[in-house]
This record gives C-alpha cells, sequence and structure tokens, in this order.
C-alpha cells in the first residue's frame, strides 16, 4: 500500500466501511457477524484520519478492516449499496468505494426512516 495515492486509499476505505455496514445490517448476520463487523468498524474509525498519511499503522489498521469487511459480507450476504454499485460498475469505469460513497449517505437516510429493525 506504499505509494498509493490519497483518492484511491480514500475510496479503497469508503468501500471498507461499506462492506462492514452493510454486513452488520444484513437480516442474514450472525452475532459471529456482528461481533466482527464491529471489530472491523472499530479499525475503521482508528484508521480514517491518518489513511492518506506515509504512516504504516493506519493501512495496516485499514487493511484489516477491510478483510474483515469482505469476511463478513461473504457470510452476510450483498447488501443493496454493493448491489446497486456493482450494476454500475459494469457501465461505468468507476472506482466501487467512489459509487458507494455516493450511495451511503442516502441509504442510511432511508434506512433510519424506514420501520426496519435490525433483528
Amino acid at each position: 500500500m506504499k505509494g498509493t495515492p490519497a483518492h484511491i486509499l480514500t475510496q479503497c476505505g469508503i468501500d471498507t466501511f461499506t462492506h462492514l455496514s452493510e454486513a452488520y445490517l444484513s437480516r442474514s448476520a450472525s452475532p459471529l457477524i456482528y461481533a466482527l463487523s464491529s471489530i472491523g468498524l472499530a479499525l475503521f474509525v482508528e484508521a480514517w484520519p491518518n489513511l492518506a498519511l506515509e504512516g504504516d499503522m493506519a493501512r495496516e489498521k485499514i487493511f484489516n478492516a477491510s478483510w474483515l469487511g469482505r469476511l463478513c459480507l461473504a457470510s452476510a450476504g450483498l447488501g443493496v449499496i454493493h448491489g446497486i454499485a456493482d450494476e454500475i460498475g459494469a457501465y461505468k469505469s468507476w472506482y466501487q468505494g467512489k459509487v458507494c460513497g455516493q450511495l451511503l449517505l442516502p441509504f442510511f437516510d432511508l434506512f433510519a426512516n424506514s420501520d426496519n429493525d435490525l433483528q
């Protein structure tokens, strides 16, 4: 990850956050997935402010958060944001993290105003 431009790291970080939050919010998530995605989200929060710096600690944390996010999403199932982002990616050459970042806040607004509970 050394030498990776900040804008690429940022988009990868947003993709990581989206994996973790979609897995955590999934109706298919098990207690193990809740625990692992919570750990991944904590790593993300610790790493995010320093991700663009050249130090290895933040990048290592985001790498571990990304690994946990992919593991969790594979177990809990694809979320709506990645479902849409994957379709857009088939037609546009945008980074998936960029598309996820554009969809994330509107999705959270819809989720907050819905009658759906996690359980």
